[in-house]
């Protein structure tokens, strides 16, 4: 008995169908895929089954990543003062989270935030934002901020989203270890060094950039999901040892040579 195809032929993503069932929509781009009988269906359902306990076992063998350190104020042993924000929209933008609406918020006011997310509120320069180390996630996505060179005090993010800003520089995250999650899409982003050394990272977005060199992410052992899409790249040898990758997009870019990837068994669904 055939399968008439386990791959969608919109976007080449690997078909996962449900138990019995002949036809299946692609869950990326919606389009329909048909499988002859249940029989088949059940069998790769088998397949993708062992392939994802094959895949855990693999990755338990990975270093776990330390928990985040949340520091009381009490503890902290820093002296209180105002804050000096340094940019009148991030100011307004926290006095609306923290609700005082007059006079100066103190350190100790916004000390205790473990996440903060402020879209599209005008924002420039977060200068500012560096004193809040117990912050685990920040969500900064449509604002106007060109640089976080400033930030290397947030040792505890383990989520950066900075979603269409005006990014050029993102050295600070070389001093941000425990990141997990980076969203980094479009800015104007040209140098990922400052991502070479995030060893816990699983998740990658820097599409819509001005990248062109990838070989910072050689060593991103643990990375899952990574977009590369739109961005004037032609090699990706770099990413020949990223095993556990499972989700790869490039594209609109000028790949041409693929042979890279053939050794990443476990990446099911690649999009060019």
């Amino acid at each position: 008995m055939k399968i008439i195809n386990a791959k969608c032929p919109g976007c080449g993503a690997l078909i996962k169908p449900n138990l019995g069932i002949g036809i299946v929509e692609c869950e990326y781009c919606g389009s329909q895929v048909m499988f002859e009988d249940e029989e088949e269906t059940n069998g790769l359902i088998a397949g993708e089954i062992q392939r994802k306990n094959d895949y855990d076992k693999e990755r338990a063998k990975l270093p776990k990543a330390p928990l985040p350190k949340y520091t009381p104020w009490c503890d902290s042993g820093i002296r209180d003062h105002a804050m000096d924000w340094k940019d009148k929209s991030l100011e307004a933008a926290m006095r609306e989270v923290t609700g005082i609406k007059k006079g100066d918020i103190m350190l100790s006011d916004v000390y205790k935030l473990t996440r903060l997310q402020l879209n599209e509120k005008g924002i420039e320069r977060v200068d500012a934002l560096n004193e809040l180390v117990n912050l685990q996630s920040l969500v900064l996505e449509s604002n106007s901020i060109s640089s976080i060179a400033c930030l290397t005090n947030l040792k505890n993010l383990t989520f950066l989203n900075l979603y269409k800003n005006n990014v050029t520089d993102i050295s600070g995250i070389a001093y941000m270890p425990l990141l997990n999650d980076v969203r980094l899409d479009y800015n104007m982003v040209t140098d990922l060094t400052p991502l070479s050394e995030l060893k816990y990272i699983e998740r990658l977005y820097v599409y819509m950039n001005r990248v062109t060199d990838v070989s910072p992410l050689a060593g991103l052992i643990s990375l899952r999901d990574l977009r590369i899409d739109f961005n004037p790249i032609r090699d990706i040898s770099a990413l020949k040892d990223l095993k556990y990758l499972e989700s790869l997009n490039i594209q609109q870019t000028d790949i041409e040579d693929l042979t890279p990837l053939l050794k990443l068994k476990y990446l099911k669904n690649l999009h060019k």
